[in-house]
C-alpha cells in the first residue's frame, strides 16, 4: 500500500510539504500510527509546532465498530440534540462489537458526559454508568491521558478533583488538542493568564477547527478573567467557521443577558439557535427569559410553552412557565402548576437544588405580590411540618 500525505496552504494554496509511504498491509492501525507519527516531526519542521513524542497505542479493530467510532466522532462534533443521541447509539454498538476496543468506551463515557452538560437528556445516573465505563479503561491503562480528560468532563462538584483531572491527562498526553484545552480552561487561573493563552494558542496552532476550542477558550475568559469583549469576538469568529455548532450562540446569547445587557442581541441569537436546532428545548426557554426581562409577558409565556411542548417533564422549563405565569398576573394557574408538577413522579431535576429553587421561587414571587395566603399555602403544601420547626423553642443556649 502506499500511502501519500501533503501539507497545503489553504489561504495560499502554496505547496508546503509532502510525503509518500510505502507500506504492508497487515495491520492498518499500525501503520496510521506509524506514518502519523513521522508526520508529526514533518510538522514540527514546517509549521514551527513543538510536540512531543509518545508511544503508539495500536491494536487490531474490528473494522465495523471502528467505522460506527467514526460515526460517533463525527456526531460529537456535530453537537446538536439528534446527533449526541445518535453518537451515543453508535458508541454504544461499537463497545458490544469490540468490548477491547478502549477508545470507543472512552469516547461513550465522553457523549454520556457531554449530553448532561447540554440537557440533551437528564438521567444523572448515566454518569455513574459513564464512571464504571472509564475504571475499566483504567484497569487496562493506568496511563490513559484520554480517559483522564474524560473523568474531568464527568466530575460534577469535586472542582478540585475536575481540574487534577485534566491536568494529568495533560500530563501524560501534551499533544491531544482537547487535552490541552481542558487543562488551559480547568487551570488557567492557578498557571497564570499568559501561560492559559499560550495553551489555547498552541492547540489553536495545532487545530484551528476544534470545535471545543472557542467555547472552552470563552468559558475561561469569563470564568477567570471576565473579559466579556473577547469572548463576543471569540464566539462571534467561531460562529461563522462553525455555523451549524447550537453551543456557541448559546452561550454568547447568555453572556449578552447576563454580563453586557444586550439583550435584543440575545434573542437573536437564541432565535438562530432554535432554527438550527428545533429538539433543543433550551433555546425557546432562553427566549422566554430574555422577553421576561424586557417585561414582555405574552412573549415570554408563548415561549415557555414552546419549550415545554419539546419537553414536558424538565422542571427547569416547567420553572420558568411558572415565571412567566406568576408575572403575566395568571397566580391561580402557576400555583395549579407547580403543586402537579411536584406531585409528578416523571417530573426530571436538571440539579439536585432545582426542587427546592422551583418551590421557594414561587414563594418569593407571591410574597413580591403580597399575596400572603397563596405563598403559606404553597409552603405548607410542600414543606411539611413548617410551623412546628418555626414554632419551636429555641435551644437553650441561644438565649444565653
Amino acid at each position: 500500500m502506499r500511502i501519500t500525505a501533503q501539507l497545503i496552504n489553504a489561504d495560499t494554496d502554496k505547496h508546503l510539504w509532502s510525503e509518500s509511504y510505502d507500506r504492508e498491509l497487515d495491520d492498518i492501525f499500525q501503520v496510521q500510527d506509524e506514518i502519523s507519527a513521522e508526520i508529526v516531526d514533518a510538522r514540527k519542521e514546517t509549521l514551527g509546532i513543538s510536540l512531543v513524542k509518545t508511544v503508539s497505542s495500536a491494536q487490531t479493530i474490528n473494522p465495523k465498530a471502528y467505522d460506527l467510532y467514526l460515526q460517533g466522532l463525527w456526531g460529537l462534533h456535530t453537537y446538536t440534540f439528534e446527533s449526541l443521541d445518535n453518537t451515543a447509539a453508535a458508541l454504544e454498538l461499537a463497545t458490544d462489537i469490540a468490548p477491547e476496543f478502549l477508545m470507543a468506551r472512552i469516547k461513550l463515557a465522553e457523549i454520556y458526559a457531554r449530553q448532561i452538560i447540554t440537557g440533551s437528556r437528564f438521567d444523572w445516573l448515566i454518569l455513574d454508568k459513564a464512571e464504571t465505563l472509564i475504571k475499566e479503561v483504567l484497569s487496562i491503562n493506568l496511563n490513559s491521558a484520554e480517559a483522564y480528560f474524560v473523568r474531568s468532563l464527568i466530575i460534577k462538584t469535586d472542582r478540585k478533583l475536575r481540574n487534577q483531572y485534566a491536568k494529568e491527562a495533560y500530563w501524560l498526553n501534551p499533544n491531544n488538542v482537547d487535552i490541552i484545552i481542558r487543562h488551559a480552561q480547568s487551570n488557567g487561573a492557578e498557571m497564570g493568564e499568559d501561560n492559559a493563552r499560550a495553551l489555547f494558542k498552541r492547540a489553536q496552532k495545532v487545530d484551528p477547527l476544534n470545535a471545543d476550542l472557542p467555547y472552552f477558550f470563552a468559558v475561561y475568559l469569563v470564568q477567570t478573567l471576565q473579559k466579556y469583549s473577547e469572548v463576543e469576538q471569540t464566539l462571534k469568529q467561531a460562529i461563522m467557521v462553525n455555523p451549524k455548532n447550537t453551543f456557541y450562540p448559546f452561550y454568547l446569547g447568555q453572556i449578552y443577558a447576563q454580563h453586557m445587557g444586550q439583550i435584543v442581541d440575545a434573542i437573536k441569537l437564541a432565535e438562530n439557535g432554535a432554527r438550527l436546532d428545533p429538539n433543543d428545548p433550551y433555546f425557546p426557554q432562553a427566549l422566554s427569559i430574555y422577553y421576561l426581562s424586557l417585561g414582555s409577558g405574552v412573549k415570554s409565556l408563548e415561549y415557555a410553552e414552546k419549550a415545554m411542548s419539546i419537553n414536558a417533564n424538565n422542571a427547569e422549563i416547567i420553572n420558568q412557565k411558572v415565571n412567566s405565569l406568576i408575572c403575566f398576573g395568571q397566580t391561580a394557574k402557576a400555583l395549579i402548576l407547580i403543586n402537579d408538577t411536584v406531585a409528578d413522579a416523571n417530573t426530571v431535576y436538571p440539579s439536585k437544588q432545582l426542587k427546592e429553587r422551583f418551590i421557594t421561587g414561587a414563594v418569593y414571587l407571591l410574597l413580591k405580590q403580597k399575596k400572603f395566603d397563596d405563598a403559606e399555602a404553597l409552603i405548607n403544601l410542600h414543606i411539611p411540618g413548617i410551623n412546628e420547626w418555626v414554632n419551636q423553642s429555641p435551644p437553650q443556649h441561644w438565649m444565653l
